[in-house]
């Protein structure tokens, strides 16, 4: 597939790449193969695309005309049990276990904290508290802290302190102790590879469980099955699991808007995605069938 897009495009500068462009090559060469096959060129090409984006061989990043009914991987519940969030946040990069202990913890997206500056941020005790300036809906936002994160944000500024370094720029470094780099589209955050890294821990974790002795079968199934949910985590799914717990919890519709930014609840259906557990919880409150008659008498 690669030596064919090279033969094809080998006379087409990257800027000369676009939409319409895709869209004939896709019906002039694939027209007739299965959409995963036509869905597996457009991801080689956003590949590679993404990539000279990165490093401004290219000022815009062209919509990739993904074919439809092309998932291959099944639609997954994005939930983690607490414990299960714990273990993704202590399994990643040192540089990166807080910014993401930060975006599961507050359900922010990771664009809205990763470039947070010191001067964002007010750690009056009580008043514990991060500016995230214009978010997505273009709208100034301030949130308060979760008690975890102000802890953490606290202890990371008494270690810069005695280390002689200013409390100003960026509050998270990457693994060279620079900012990280906002990227110029859309498309991508320059966290993605070292969280890929990060989850593969968790998920090795969670096997090494599943191969522990004295285990039942269903429970090793089990710890197998949430390994291989582990590997789709993306840091994304901070957001989901936030509204979606707090949904579980009985946290008032509202409040949980106003968390998460948005300005209606309206949002709520689409991000809760509650589990199993959850709605067995709500099963067993109504009973439909009585006690003598669910016995069989």
């Amino acid at each position: 597939m690669v030596a064919k897009l090279t033969l094809i495009l080998t006379h087409t500068r990257l800027a000369d790449i676009t939409t319409t462009t895709l869209q004939s090559i896709l019906q002039k060469n694939w027209g007739n193969t299965s959409a995963a096959n036509r869905r597996r060129v457009c991801s080689t090409i956003g590949g590679i695309l993404s990539t000279a984006l990165r490093h401004d061989l290219i000022q815009s990043k062209p919509h990739i005309p993904r074919p439809r009914g092309a998932t291959t991987k099944p639609e997954v519940n994005k939930w983690l049990h607490p414990d299960e969030i714990r273990l993704l946040i202590t399994s990643m990069p040192d540089h990166l276990r807080l910014p993401v202990k930060v975006i599961f913890l507050q359900g922010r997206r990771p664009s809205e904290i990763l470039y947070r500056c010191w001067e964002d941020l007010d750690m009056r005790p009580g008043r514990e508290r991060l500016d995230l300036g214009a978010t997505k809906t273009r709208e100034q936002e301030t949130i308060p802290l979760d008690h975890d994160v102000a802890r953490d944000l606290r202890a990371l500024a008494a270690s810069l302190r005695r280390a002689g370094k200013p409390l100003e720029g960026p509050i998270f470094l990457n693994s060279r102790g620079q900012p990280w780099h906002r990227p110029a589209g859309k498309y991508g955050l320059p966290i993605n590879k070292p969280f890929r890294q990060g989850r593969e821990r968790a998920a090795e974790a969670l096997r090494e469980m599943a191969r522990e002795s004295g285990l039942d079968v269903d429970r090793r199934e089990y710890l197998m099955d949430r390994a291989e949910v582990m590997l789709q985590v993306t840091a994304y799914w901070g957001r989901h699991n936030f509204v979606s717990h707090h949904v579980a919890g009985q946290t008032p519709s509202h409040a949980i808007s106003e968390m998460v930014g948005w300005t209606t609840s309206a949002m709520l259906s689409r991000y809760a995605h509650l589990s199993d557990g959850h709605l067995r919880g709500h099963m067993s409150n109504v009973r439909l069938v009585d006690d003598e008659e669910d016995s069989g008498t």
